[in-house]
């Protein structure tokens, strides 16, 4: 039995035109289909999300403390133990007067240094807090679950480097008793 007038493949195409009409009409649907699949990511905020916080719980009071944030991002982004970057908390603001969503704040809530990477999550620890006085105020006010972290401040932090000491230029610096006799010269003593 064929289809009514004006449903289906078209009757007046050709058996090797209507298979071609079919593959081509199939493979629109599954671009389409996968097309769907992707559009949520696809304005979905780049920026990796803090998903799990954990604290470390000291048995004695003289051990510190240390907060672990989990990001859901590894080495696919760059991250590399090392690195320092800020965190950052979006938050709406409403306004009553119009009632609708007036803008969307991001604020720098601190800075995280990554202790721990594999691929697909990074584990990162506090280094700072952005003081209440130098932001807005926030209902929570450290970094919590939910916040992401800001890739375009990612850095390595590296050690500063120690300015060389001296013997010479400094006469309270000695060098340091190994058992070898010790010998100071001064502008004096060699007669410059």
């Amino acid at each position: 039995m064929h289809p009514p007038h004006g449903r289906g493949i078209p009757m007046f195409l050709s058996l090797a035109n209507r298979r071609r009409f079919s593959e081509k009409l199939a493979t629109f649907f599954l671009v389409l289909f996968f097309l769907v699949l992707k559009l949520p990511n696809a304005f979905a905020d780049d920026n990796p999300t803090i998903f799990d916080v954990r604290r470390s719980l000291p048995m004695e009071p003289s051990e510190p403390t240390f907060h672990d944030f989990y990001i859901n991002a590894g080495p696919e982004v760059g991250f590399r133990v090392g690195m320092v970057m800020n965190v950052i908390r979006s938050m709406p603001v409403h306004d009553p007067i119009q009632n609708k969503q007036q803008a969307t704040l991001n604020i720098t809530v601190g800075k995280v240094r990554v202790i721990h990477v594999e691929k697909g999550i990074a584990v990162a620890r506090l280094v700072s807090e952005v003081p209440s006085s130098d932001r807005p105020v926030l209902d929570f006010e450290s970094v919590m679950i939910g916040d992401q972290v800001d890739l375009t401040s990612m850095k390595m932090q590296t050690t500063e480097a120690k300015p060389e000491l001296n013997i010479n230029s400094d006469p309270l610096l000695l060098p340091v008793d190994r058992g070898l006799p010790i010998i100071q010269f001064s502008a004096e003593t060699i007669g410059i």
